[in-house]
């Protein structure tokens, strides 16, 4: 194994030791002096803190673009800030960060334990980024009590550690590649195979000493491993360097994935192969599924609500979990896409859920889109499909309420045209024109709450601002404002009235897709198909906990969607005999 000498510092290192960093080293760490003097000209730097030049140029790499990262470590157990002091002297930008040594000390204990135990658990790439600049920075002035944040870990425990973190996050990254590419996701596929292929490589040069975590210098560090490196490293560099940089015009993306899950794996990494009976389907916990008639919703997290168009919901009844890729009969399009948004999990074959992290970055969470701009935002039969998979503007709780709203005023429109038509037949014309009003503001309500307005404010509010609220439709908002004010005088007056009224109300349904409400209260059977679309909603408003504007619908969800008081069939049965 290829070591790079000098990598590690000694302890109080000379300020002017060259360590692996190459022969401009010297020359640059007389400029960074140079700079550091002209600094306390601009910034407070304390008599007692010493004072580390870290990162990229600090390593030997940088460029004319680099910034020049100072650390001032300063005992005490304060509480200092991570932000940085950002100086520009002498046509140079200098980053100036302070850190007590308790802070350093903490850090370091954390490594410490890790080391000792072989445990992950807590070890994210900011706190191995930390420790490794202070490990490897310069000091450029030695204070007080410094030498025991040098007696807490050793840069060989720190790189060791290291290669077994790289280790396991390249593997994660080399998983979700392969089952991309089984799934027919090439192109991200190969994304995530360069993701593991490049971290496979930091931990096999991190098994060789090149800690530096940052991926924009790798280039740079294989090329200092590939200099005093032996043959066969040479070779693996060499590779690496040629299936990295080729391109993409010669190399096809499956072709790409199956080269680096091939390289990944003689540099160390986990193996990972193209066979779909490694990858499982799992559950995403806090994941529920609503049909409202025959539309599939899917609840994520109890925040967000997605619509699946038929397709796509049928290749969801098909996700059993626990079930391969070479077992399941959901449509792999469908099921990249469940992934994708977090809906379900992959799994591999004793390795547990694949969960894949880019280099400098922070752990992937799933894809939030847009929202849908389709509208009506809700129908009674639920969200506006929208492509495979929409996400409603609304969040879980109130798209429940909303569509709660929506039942309910469809309800109570229905019974106000029965009492319309009841009025109207016994001549009762003020009682007409009232239930004629109550019906427009219901349809003004069906209309704002298909557009998602949650909650409803007063009905003067809702008949004034429909236009602003339901852009799309200004004849509807019109002839609202005009109906809100109608006012029957005779048996005549009282048929226009609901001639006009019934066209209104047809216009609204077609704008807000409730056509096929039913007649609630013309018979039996229409009223149990009522209760049925008002129960589904209900569902998935009690199981969110939304609000509920009336007693009568707890006591509907309560019931499981039953009257309280009627028979069931076998009580009807036993009751004739």
């Amino acid at each position: 194994m290829a070591v790079l000498v000098g990598l590690e510092p000694e302890r109080g290192p000379d300020p002017g030791q060259n360590l692996g960093r190459g022969p401009d080293f010297a020359g640059l760490l007389e400029k960074v002096r140079s700079l550091f003097e002209r600094t306390r000209e601009l910034a407070v730097i304390p008599d007692d803190a010493t004072v580390h030049f870290e990162g990229s140029l600090a390593e030997g790499f940088g460029n004319e673009g680099s910034d020049i990262d100072l650390l001032l470590l300063v005992p005490g157990a304060s509480t200092e800030a991570v932000m940085p002091t950002v100086l520009f002297v002498d046509g140079h930008r200098v980053e100036i960060r302070v850190q007590s040594h308790d802070q350093i000390h903490k850090r370091l204990q954390r490594i410490r334990r890790a080391a000792d135990t072989g445990s992950m658990s807590g070890i994210t790439e900011d706190l191995l980024n930390r420790v490794q600049r202070f490990l490897r920075g310069t000091v450029l002035h030695i204070g007080p009590r410094y030498a025991e944040l040098r007696d807490v870990v050793s840069y060989p425990e720190l790189t060791s550690l290291l290669a077994a973190w790289w280790h396991r996050r390249a593997g994660q990254c080399l998983r979700q590649a392969a089952a991309l590419a089984l799934l027919d996701h090439d192109g991200e596929a190969a994304h995530w195979a360069r993701e593991g292929v490049a971290q496979a490589m930091k931990a096999f040069l991190a098994e060789r000493g090149e800690g530096y975590l940052e991926v924009k210098w790798l280039p740079l560090q294989v090329a200092r491993l590939r200099a005093c490196g032996d043959r066969n490293v040479a070779a693996l560099l060499g590779e690496y360097l040629g299936l990295e940089y080729a391109q993409t015009a010669e190399i096809g993306a499956r072709d790409f994935v199956v080269r680096a899950l091939a390289l990944s794996a003689r540099l160390g990494a986990p193996a990972a192969t193209l066979d779909p009976a490694n990858v499982i389907l799992r559950r995403v916990p806090g994941v529920t599924t609503w049909l409202i008639r025959s539309t599939t919703h899917v609840v994520r997290g109890n925040a967000d609500v997605f619509v699946l168009s038929p397709e796509c919901a049928e290749s969801w009844r098909h996700v059993v979990f626990g079930e391969t890729l070479a077992d399941t009969r959901a449509r792999s399009t469908h099921i990249a896409l469940f992934v994708r948004y977090g809906l379900i999990a992959l799994g591999w074959r004793g390795a547990g859920t694949i969960r894949p992290v880019a280099a400098m970055c922070d752990p992937s969470r799933p894809l939030t889109p847009a929202p849908s701009t389709r509208r009506p935002v809700i129908t009674i039969n639920g969200a506006t499909a929208d492509g495979h998979i929409a996400r409603s503007p609304l969040g879980a709780k109130p798209f429940a309420e909303c569509a709660s709203a929506l039942i309910l005023a469809n309800m109570v429109l229905e019974n106000a045209r029965e009492d319309f038509d009841g009025a109207l037949k016994n001549g009762q014309w003020q009682v007409t024109s009232l239930c004629g009003r109550r019906i427009v503001t219901m349809a003004v309500r069906i209309l704002a709450s298909a557009w998602g307005v949650t909650p409803l404010p007063g009905d003067p509010v809702l008949v004034e601002g429909l236009g602003t609220l339901v852009p799309e439709h200004p004849h509807l908002a019109a002839t609202a404002r005009r109906l809100v004010r109608l006012s029957v005088h005779d048996h005549d007056e009282a048929l226009d009235a609901r001639a006009e009224i019934d066209q209104f109300v047809s216009d609204v349904q077609a704008a807000s897709g409730g056509e096929m409400f039913p007649s609630s209260f013309a018979s039996r059977e229409q009223w149990q198909e009522t209760l049925r679309y008002g129960y589904q909603w209900l569902r998935m408003a009690g199981y969110l906990e939304a609000y509920l504007e009336l007693d009568e619908a707890r006591d509907l969800l309560s019931s499981g969607g039953a009257q309280p008081s009627a028979r069931t069939a076998r009580s009807d049965s036993e009751s004739v005999g």
